[in-house]
């Protein structure tokens, strides 16, 4: 099943369903900022994370590599099986603004007490919200009802069914040539 967040944002009229979101703070890689994201917000993870803060109780530090454009490029690192990257893709282009990374958690275990349930806790937006476990057909019926209501979780939600069906090829092997 997927955890998806059902919530109020202070721009969107009415409750959406979200995936986890967040921002990249100086200094840390693309990947860093999402599992980091994904702990705060939901107290989960994945294996390898886990074992990763017992043995570096000071977080994560990933290597930043960096694509042509002179971007982070986002990967994930050979351990994290679990963590598939979908992608960097530009927000805004015409206007100059970031970038949005897309992961997919697969396999996800609570690494904080109470991850993933009502009882816990998570740190970010002041929002309320709470947690939703969504079967593929749900998900799918959730897309196509416009629940997720801003597109970046459209595009990130639609792009993890894909590849759930294996409709999704890796990431570096588009055929489309300038």
């Amino acid at each position: 099943k997927y955890l998806v967040m059902k919530q109020g944002k202070y721009a969107i009229h009415g409750e959406t369903l979200s995936p986890v979101g967040g921002f990249i703070n100086k200094g840390e890689s693309p990947f860093d900022a999402a599992r980091r994201e994904v702990i705060e917000e939901t107290g989960m993870s994945s294996e390898t994370t886990r074992q990763t803060l017992k043995q570096n109780l000071g977080g994560f530090n990933t290597p930043i590599t960096y694509t042509e454009d002179g971007m982070p490029d986002g990967q994930t690192t050979m351990e994290e099986t679990d963590w598939l990257y979908l992608g960097k893709y530009r927000t805004a282009a015409n206007r100059g603004a970031g970038y949005t990374f897309c992961y997919l958690l697969k396999n996800a275990v609570d690494i904080v007490p109470k991850g993933g349930t009502k009882k816990f806790e998570g740190r970010g937006d002041d929002e309320e919200q709470s947690f939703l476990r969504l079967d593929p057909m749900q998900m799918a019926e959730a897309l196509a009802n416009g629940d997720f209501k801003e597109i970046k979780w459209t595009a990130v939600v639609a792009m993890s069914l894909l590849h759930q069906h294996n409709l999704l090829p890796p990431m570096g092997t588009s055929q489309i040539k300038g």
